[in-house]
């Protein structure tokens, strides 16, 4: 029961992103162009956004792509929907760790990455050899409800003398 409902208030928050500026029902599911500067700037991003950019359009009005697996790359993969062109919201049917060969280069503006949609946990982000997560480089960009966590950093191994400097003795 409790998976129908989680799916439920899945849909419903896709849909509610989908519609965002629309003025018709069949508006919802194209975008053409930009959004006319007075509409922008009366709705936030999302309810309570402060700042910079509150008022960013994200991927509102534009096509739902579903992220149902936890691949890197390949259809149904986040970075799918991230390449894509256009106004775009990601929506989660999984949750998990997504372990990234590269960062995740967002250069096509209007997008919107919804990970309060993922089930479970949520969605963890990581890249396999350390770095960025996310390269932003362009424009009305919403990211909400990702967790990033940092991937593996060759250190080099402390010599004896320093081994023996971090030590912390404790005497019962």
């Amino acid at each position: 029961m409790s998976k129908i409902i989680s799916r439920m208030m899945s849909l419903l928050t896709a849909f509610v992103l989908m519609l965002g500026n629309s003025t018709s029902a069949g508006a919802a599911f194209s975008y053409v162009g930009q959004l006319p500067q007075s509409q922008a700037v009366t709705l936030p991003a999302f309810p309570g956004a402060e700042g910079f950019g509150a008022n960013s359009i994200g991927g509102r009005g534009g096509i739902i792509y579903e992220v149902t697996n936890l691949n890197d790359t390949g259809t149904g993969s986040l970075r799918a929907c991230v390449e894509a062109s256009g106004a775009r919201t990601c929506v989660f049917r999984t949750g998990g760790l997504i372990v990234l060969q590269s960062a995740l280069r967002i250069v096509n503006p209007y997008i919107t990455i919804a990970g309060q949609t993922a089930p479970g946990g949520g969605i963890t982000l990581k890249t396999a050899s350390g770095g960025d997560i996310f390269s932003t480089q362009t424009h009305d960009v919403v990211i909400r409800y990702i967790t990033a966590r940092p991937g593996p950093v060759e250190k080099p191994m402390p010599t004896r003398s320093q081994k023996r400097h971090r030590a912390i003795q404790y005497h019962y």
